[in-house]
Parts: structure tokens; sequence; C-alpha cells
């Protein structure tokens, strides 16, 4: 298998972790007073753009356009969504990057290019995972008993 097969493999592993799947859930449970369109919107995005910025810079102009505590600016909905997907020390994400980006069998692979991928493709799973636990919650007349799964 070569490294960007190996690479792959690795984004597929932090994913797929409890943690990860339980933040992307924890951020659909509180998106529920934004819009569907909006979300869509914001997958769509993410699955097409090159670069985080953009992605970054969409959610600072929803909550831009959002009244306090309304939108994307309840409880600080925006602030946090960007904090966990921008390249911060402390974020989730950033940290599966970092482990992926430092391991030594990959270093030849690994261009500054090649590191960014790997935060864009970080975020879409983050993001996708939001949106579908999102979708999941906003269905009409569903009874949430099996919400913990």
């Amino acid at each position: 298998m070569d490294n960007k097969m190996k690479i792959y493999k690795e984004i597929s592993y932090f994913t797929s972790r409890r943690e990860f799947y339980e933040k992307a859930k924890k951020f659909g449970g509180n998106a529920k007073r934004i819009s569907k369109t909006q979300l869509s919107n914001l997958l769509n995005l993410a699955d097409t753009t090159f670069k985080v910025t953009d992605i970054l810079n969409y959610i600072k102009n929803q909550a831009a356009k959002s009244k306090k505590n309304q939108n994307w600016n309840n409880n600080d909905f925006a602030c946090k969504l960007i904090d966990l997907l921008y390249d911060n020390e402390t974020g989730l994400i950033c940290t599966y990057k970092k482990k992926i980006a430092n391991n030594p069998e990959y270093k030849n692979e690994l261009k500054e290019w090649n590191i960014q991928k790997i935060h864009l493709r970080l975020c879409r799973i983050f993001i996708r995972q939001m949106v579908v636990h999102y979708n999941y919650l906003k269905q009409p007349k569903r009874d949430n008993k099996n919400d913990n799964k």
C-alpha cells in the first residue's frame, strides 16, 4: 500500500473514533436553530472547496448575519465550530492532523500542501457527521430514544 493510501486509512481511523463521532453528534444537536438549507450549504461547500478558510469564512459570514443568541450565534455555536475546525493547538481536528503529520513513515509524502489536505479532509468528515446527526434529529415525529447510537 502506498503512503497516500496509508494516510487516508489513518484519517479514517481517527474519524471513526468515538470522541470524534460524539463531538460531531453534539454539534449536530446544538445546531437545532440553524436552517437545514444553511447546513446543507455548509456541507456542500466543505465537499467542494480546496481550502479550510472557505469553510471558516462561510461560518463567520453566517454568524455575522445572525442576531445575537439566534441561529449561528445561539450558545456561541459558530465560535465553537470555528475553534474546532480551525488549526488551533487544542482542537480535536488539529490534534488528529498533528498525529498523522508527525508520523515518520509519511515524512517524504507530507509537504505543506498535503498537510492542508489532511486538515480539509478531517473538516469535511466532521461537518458531514454533524449535518447527518442534525438531519436525523430534525425528522418530523421522530422518537429520539436511539439518539445515543
